[in-house]
C-alpha cells in the first residue's frame, strides 16, 4: 500500500469521496482509497505518490543472483521446480549439455530429491 499525497484544486477541508482534507491536502492509501484516487484524477486534482509500496518477497526474492555451487554451477536446490525444470530445458543436447544434466539431476538426487525434477529431467536425458 503507497501513501498518496492528494491537493484539491481549491483549499477545501471537508470529507470527499471517503478522504479527510484539510486545506486542500489529503494523504490516501493507494489501495483503501483507489475509487476514491481515481475520481480524484478524473476531476482535476493532483495526486502524488509520497511512499511507494514495499517490494513483495516475490519481488526481493527475484532480485538476487541463482544460487550456485562453490564450482560456480547453477545450484537446484536454490530453485523451485519450475526454475530448474526451464533451465533443465535450457540445456543443449550435446556432449556438456547431457554431462551438466546428470550433474543437477545428482544434485537435485542427493538433496531435495522432487520428483517432478528426477522424473521429467531424467525423461528428458
Amino acid at each position: 500500500m503507497a501513501e498518496i499525497q492528494v491537493t484539491a484544486p481549491q483549499p477545501v477541508t471537508a470529507d470527499i469521496a471517503g478522504v479527510s482534507f484539510r486545506k486542500g491536502e489529503a494523504t490516501a492509501d493507494s489501495v483503501r482509497d483507489r475509487r476514491a484516487l481515481s475520481y480524484f484524477r478524473r476531476h482535476g486534482y493532483t495526486v502524488e505518490t509520497v511512499r511507494p509500496e514495499p517490494k513483495t518477497k516475490a519481488k526481493a526474492k527475484a532480485d538476487p543472483k541463482p544460487p550456485q555451487d562453490p564450482n560456480g554451477s547453477f545450484d537446484p536446490s536454490g530453485h523451485d521446480v519450475p526454475e530448474v525444470l526451464a533451465y533443465l530445458d535450457s540445456l543443449s543436447e550435446d556432449e556438456a549439455g547431457q554431462a551438466e544434466r546428470e550433474r543437477v539431476l545428482a544434485a537435485e538426487a542427493e538433496g531435495k530429491n522432487r520428483k517432478t525434477i528426477t522424473e521429467k529431467g531424467g525423461a528428458s536425458s
